[in-house]
């Protein structure tokens, strides 16, 4: 269930974009894939026809707080990976607002998250089941 690439869904220019990210954080992107895939993999939460996070979805999160640790002036340097790791795991386990905010990779956006009213992919309608608040904008295929 581990891979030491970044792999995408979405053909080519998804895979391009896996590229330039992985490019943009060269030393602690794919480290901190493996890691979390690995947490994600031994916790049964990878799969997401099981309503898991799939790896296209987790390195979306991961970038979006990869580029706000930069704009706070915080290091993403690979010496700093178990900081970046515990980091995104209280961001995303206890501080990210589910039901207001959505991640999102817009070009030169360097706070990855908008908040769902302005989130124009996601369909109006009645709220979701908790299970379902997690929204994240394709940056390839927007």
């Amino acid at each position: 269930c581990i891979k030491g690439k970044l792999r995408a869904h979405g053909g080519a220019a998804t895979a391009e974009w896996s590229l330039e990210q992985q490019a943009e954080f060269p030393h602690v992107l794919l480290p901190l894939m493996l890691v979390l895939k690995t947490l994600l993999c031994q916790t049964k939460l990878h799969d997401p026809s099981q309503g898991g996070l799939g790896g296209y979805a987790l390195l979306n999160m991961l970038v979006a707080f990869l580029r706000q640790q930069e704009a706070k002036g915080t290091s993403t340097q690979k010496d700093d990976l178990g900081r970046l790791l515990v980091g995104f795991l209280h961001k995303y386990g206890h501080e990210y607002e589910y039901d207001r905010m959505c991640i999102s990779l817009e070009e030169n956006d360097t706070t990855g998250e908008i908040r769902k009213e302005a989130a124009w992919w996601i369909p109006q309608r009645k709220q979701l089941p908790k299970q379902m608040q997690l929204h994240i904008q394709d940056p390839v295929c927007p």
